[in-house]
């Protein structure tokens, strides 16, 4: 039988789902899990199971995935911290803030995670009611690349009191939209 590596994975997908390309992230993780594919695979059963592509939610198993991914974030840069601070950020708990901002702060140093800019601001809304910091980190990964930080940005404004500032930043954001799709860095995502 032919040895699988990650590009059987987007095969098995596309053909029966997530499900099926299962077996084959499960495969390359037996097989080897600290090559490049076996990390690659790591990260998307993480994904699988923080989003419930198995069929159920499971931020335990998520966790201890991007666990793993963090330790090589020599090789696999910052996406294991933020999958990581994603899932505490979704578990929506004050008490993870710190770890959250932690996590967040050290993928932005790390390779200047925009996704990591948004999530801090997202984590500074919900757990701090701290619209200004937040607007911050929404405009930092606007200006590196994010098309979605503009609009997070004008949002945060308003909420922090200013609303003309954030009215006029939300014209602008819905007017260039279209032109943000050719230069956003933030691809599919928003964190």
């Amino acid at each position: 039988m032919k040895k699988r590596n990650f590009s059987d994975i987007n095969k098995a997908y596309k053909k029966n789902g997530f499900l099926a390309s299962k077996g084959v992230i499960d495969e390359i993780l037996g097989r080897d899990p600290r090559s490049s594919d076996g990390l690659a695979a790591r990260y998307l059963r993480a994904r699988g199971h923080e989003a419930g592509w198995h069929g159920s939610i499971n931020f335990e198993l998520a966790k201890k995935d991007y666990r793993h991914l963090i330790v090589e974030a020599h090789r696999f840069g910052s996406n294991g911290l933020l999958g990581f601070a994603r899932v505490l950020y979704k578990e929506n708990r004050a008490e993870n803030f710190e770890e959250i901002k932690r996590l967040c702060e050290e993928a932005i140093d790390m390779d200047g995670n925009i996704k990591a800019k948004i999530l801090l601001g997202f984590a500074y809304e919900t757990f701090k009611k701290d619209y200004a910091r937040a607007s911050t980190h929404y405009f930092s990964s606007f200006l590196r690349g994010s098309k979605w930080g503009l609009g997070f940005y004008s949002s945060a404004k308003i909420r922090s009191g200013k609303p003309f500032v954030g009215l006029l930043s939300k014209f602008f954001f819905h007017a260039l939209y279209p032109i943000f799709g050719l230069w956003d860095r933030s691809k599919s995502a928003i964190y």
